[in-house]
């Protein structure tokens, strides 16, 4: 019987080295591709993140008129004791935190600067009555008063958060005790900041945060977006200017009309309904001076008469003293004649004056009525219009 030996045959050393050298190829490409996959994939999902809590931000705003809190831990729930902590999920909405490839919470931080006086005051994730239009608002047409007040006290919403973000924007001088981004020449106080980060601690300083970003909640400086994503910072900064937010809400052309338009229109019926009343007073003082008028002139008119009575009676009195004196006399008649005449030319022109007092109080009295009219009307309209004007503060941002 023969048997048949097999021999094992292995790669040859040729064989082998080309496997090594296509090993070595592909390790050494996948050291220079893989981490730029990892990282492409990380900014990725720190985009996707941020959009997806500027969006609950921004429907949060939409819903409460403020910024949402901070939350103190994972949990996700708001503390508005805080203005520094995580991103507070539960709160705007979202059943699951929002977490980078390394499985860190996102961060949030928001500006807040309390004032008692609402005007001044900048905490943004606070409900306050803060719109104060300039307003003449008088419904009575009495002393209207110029001045900056608050249409709806009591009931702030959307356009009283407009209103702090303007004010926001107007900071001259950076608030360094609040949230702020930056340094030096470029620091500057924002809204609201969104902190991811990062996977590792880039800057060696056994932290996660690196650059200015601190994971301490008495912490408000925070690297412009700009400085993260080098070698020795990767963390990621999304942050939102107040005018940012502003031009976000459509705050320009509510505001415009709600704190511009209508009170100055209710400011102008407040003055022209001040006007017509004072109008209306006035005919009224003219229409008592034109009823003295008529009273004076039929007392001249009166005087007058009782004047032509008196010299008529004179005349007879004088033509007997004239025969009683053969003529020495007659010349008293003649005086007396003469007085009768003037007397009676007095008459006529007193009569004249009396029946232009009447007419003119006719007169007095249609304007009067007019402007009775006018000033009634004047102050229906400033009513009408400063309801409006409350209306349209009562109606905020948007139509619910």
């Amino acid at each position: 019987m023969r048997y048949k030996i097999l021999y094992n045959k292995g790669f040859s050393l040729i064989e082998l080295s080309i496997t090594l050298v296509v090993i070595g190829m592909l390790v050494a490409v996948s050291a220079k591709i893989l981490p730029k996959f990892f990282q492409e994939i990380n900014e990725q999902k720190v985009i996707n993140n941020n959009q997806v809590a500027e969006d609950a931000i921004l429907g949060f705003i939409y819903s409460y008129s403020r910024l949402p809190c901070p939350a103190i831990d994972s949990s996700g729930v708001e503390n508005c004791t805080q203005t520094k902590g995580f991103f507070p999920y539960k709160t705007v909405g979202y059943a699951a935190p929002l977490k980078n490839q390394a499985g860190l919470d996102l961060r949030y931080a928001v500006f807040s600067r309390p004032n008692s006086t609402p005007a001044l005051d900048l905490d943004l994730k606070a409900l306050k009555d803060r719109a104060e239009p300039f307003i003449t608002m008088d419904t009575t047409s009495t002393n209207p008063v110029g001045q900056k007040q608050v249409l709806n006290t009591g009931a702030p919403n959307a356009l009283d958060f407009c209103a702090v973000l303007q004010a926001g924007s107007k900071i001259s001088a950076v608030d360094t005790s609040a949230l702020r981004v930056g340094t030096l020449d470029t620091l500057e106080n924002v809204a609201y900041v969104l902190h991811d980060l990062g996977v590792a601690d880039a800057s060696g300083d056994n932290t996660l945060a690196d650059g200015l970003n601190s994971d301490n909640v008495a912490s408000l400086a925070y690297n412009q977006s700009s400085d993260a994503g080098d070698a020795l910072n990767d963390d990621s900064i999304q942050l939102k200017f107040f005018n940012d937010l502003w031009g976000d809400l459509g705050c320009s052309s509510v505001v415009a009309a709600a704190s511009h338009a209508h009170p100055n229109a209710a400011t102008s019926a407040a003055i022209m309904a001040q006007n017509l009343d004072d109008y209306e007073k006035q005919v009224d003082l003219l229409d008592d001076i034109a009823a003295i008028n008529v009273l004076v002139g039929a007392a001249k008119v009166t005087q007058v008469a009782a004047e032509i009575a008196t010299n008529a009676a004179k005349v007879p009195i004088a033509v007997a003293a004239g025969i009683e004196s053969l003529g020495t006399l007659s010349a008293a008649a003649v005086t007396a004649g003469l007085a009768v005449a003037a007397s009676a030319a007095a008459s006529l022109v007193a009569v004249a004056k009396a029946a232009i007092a009447v007419t003119n109080k006719l007169h007095t009295a249609d304007r009067l009525t007019e402007a009775q009219a006018m000033e009634t009307e004047a102050s229906t309209l400033n009513t009408s219009v400063n309801n409006n004007a409350v209306a349209a503060d009562n109606a905020g941002l948007y139509t619910r």
